[in-house]
């Protein structure tokens, strides 16, 4: 089962901690920021507002990946146990087993697994 990317937005969106309202809030200001001081030095300095205006708008697109893969990595960090994988000889199933440890500073409420399955070929380059 596939799950869409707006279904797991609406997740990310609902399951938003106090630790992504601080980090989100803190980007908005620090955006807001740098929006006004590039537009009140704009008469006096027009090539380091654009310079700034630039900075901005990467931030405003970089900041929120990585903040979410931040927070990912610390406050929401799991840990993966005891995978294990059995092939079934009868059929085209593939049975893998684990157990999540979490090791971040916030409990779930809900946790989403998936897992990808490649198939080796002898071409080098289909491997990767």
């Amino acid at each position: 089962m596939l799950i869409s990317p707006k279904q797991s937005l609406g997740d990310y969106v609902h399951s938003l901690t106090i630790y992504d309202y601080v980090a989100y809030g803190w980007l908005a200001l620090v955006l807001f920021a740098l929006l006004v001081l590039a537009i009140t030095i704009f008469r006096k300095r027009p090539k380091c507002a654009v310079f700034i205006m630039l900075g901005t708008l990467f931030l405003m697109l970089v900041a929120p990946i990585a903040i979410k893969l931040f927070l990912d990595k610390s406050v929401r960090k799991v840990e993966i146990l005891d995978q294990n994988h059995t092939h079934l000889s009868f059929s085209k199933s593939l049975i893998v087993s684990g157990e999540l440890e979490n090791r971040g500073k916030i409990e779930f409420h809900k946790c989403y697994i998936s897992a990808k399955i490649l198939k080796v070929s002898d071409n080098k380059y289909k491997n990767i």
